[in-house]
């Protein structure tokens, strides 16, 4: 036997079609829409009940008196409170040398490279160890633009890119400005390195 329903019928004051209306929402002046997507529009607007309407100079003032009286707590110990004890920091010394002992090349090569950096399946060794090292860069960065002979902001350019498997030789190496750079980086590199990845996976570009 179901569940004997109390109330009455009521018009939706939106749409205005009949739906049941329960004896506690008559009780408590609720629900008197048929639906959510009725109440929702019948309350944006004018016919929402806190439309135009403005906090009081003497509610904001005891609005911010009591956020003074009672600040926001935290859900975590306060700063410079918590300490970890001598066995935890000798636990996660143990993981970090493990980790490095065991992971080392893919955490070079992600401090290098960044997470975000382009997918690099046409490499076959990771980026860092392509990438110009600081003496090569002193030693083999010219004095202009190889493009444009600009003589400011030099670096020091893979011509092959290195997602492209360019490597860090001298032969594959030259000097452009920033702007050139990345002019480069956009219109030539990313362009070449997708044609590629197409080229391995048998798809037309």
């Amino acid at each position: 036997m179901g569940r004997k329903k109390t109330g009455q019928i009521a018009d939706c004051k939106q749409c205005g079609k009949p739906y049941h209306r329960a004896q506690h929402h008559i009780a408590h002046g609720t629900k008197t829409t048929c639906s959510k997507e009725c109440s929702y529009l019948y309350r944006t607007g004018e016919n929402n009940p806190f439309w135009g309407k403005k906090h009081t100079p003497e509610v904001k003032a005891t609005m911010s008196a009591l956020k003074i009286a009672n600040p926001p707590k935290g859900t975590g110990p306060k700063k410079g409170v918590f300490k970890h004890t001598p066995e935890a920091k000798a636990k996660m010394s143990q993981a970090l040398r493990e980790r490095w002992r065991t992971k080392r090349a893919d955490l070079l090569s992600y401090a290098s490279r960044g997470m975000n950096a382009p997918h690099t399946e046409l490499v076959n060794e990771p980026r860092y160890k392509k990438n110009f090292t600081k003496t090569q860069k002193r030693d083999w960065t010219g004095t202009k633009c190889a493009w444009c002979g600009a003589t400011d902001d030099l670096v020091l350019d893979h011509i092959i890119p290195v997602i492209c498997g360019g490597d860090r030789v001298k032969t594959n190496a030259r000097t452009l400005c920033q702007t050139c750079n990345r002019w480069k980086m956009r219109y030539v590199d990313n362009p070449l390195y997708y044609a590629l990845v197409g080229a391995k996976r048998g798809l037309d570009t």
